[in-house]
């Protein structure tokens, strides 16, 4: 259970900041004065934000190297942190609070997710993970 803590707090947040930032960074231009090249700038973004995301498989490898709780924890903390619920409150906390803070209570999901991961790797059972490193 643990485990899946880990998981679905980095999914809750991954899914729904990968939905909506190509619509954040385009507010973000044009409340900065953008020009009529703010969609093409902010596709660009939001492609670059998405396309980082490939580091993660480099951490797949170093998981099963270094030890799979640790490195899912840093993963988790260095990340911006469950999906369709995320997804659908974007907008709804957009009304509330702005774009400026829009993504604040997602911050919640990798917290809990490296909580999670956390107390798995101090379980004697984290010793049977990735050839005894956890």
């Amino acid at each position: 259970m643990l485990a899946n803590g880990g998981y679905f707090g980095h999914m809750w947040e991954l899914y729904a900041v990968w939905t909506w930032i190509p619509a954040y960074l385009i507010a973000s231009i044009a409340a900065n004065g953008g020009s009529g090249e703010s969609s093409s700038l902010a596709s660009l973004l939001a492609f670059g934000t998405i396309a980082i995301g490939g580091i993660g498989a480099v951490a797949g490898s170093a998981a099963d190297r270094f030890g799979r709780t640790g490195t899912t924890s840093a993963s988790m903390a260095i990340g911006f942190l469950l999906t369709t619920v995320s997804i659908q409150l974007i907008p709804m906390v957009v009304d509330l609070v702005g774009w400026r803070w829009a993504f604040a209570p997602l911050s919640l999901a990798p917290i809990l997710g490296t909580l999670s991961m956390q107390r798995l790797r101090n379980l004697p059972e984290a010793a049977k993970l990735a050839g005894g490193r956890g």
